[in-house]
């Protein structure tokens, strides 16, 4: 979350609950997706752009 609190210049504690409620979120913890198995800066890319940070 780190990642996302720089990227979105926001407090770290603010950017793990935007991620919680997120979809992201959700896909990294369901295996079928196979988003566990990237890296953190990768997973903070799919975040910014589901919510379309950014762009």
């Amino acid at each position: 979350m780190v990642e996302l609190a720089k990227q979105l210049n926001i407090e770290p504690v603010k950017a793990l609950q935007l991620f919680y409620e997120s979809q992201t979120c959700a896909d990294l913890h369901d295996k079928s997706t196979g988003l566990y198995l990237y890296g953190d800066l990768y997973v903070a890319d799919e975040f910014m752009r589901e919510k379309g940070y950014g762009m």
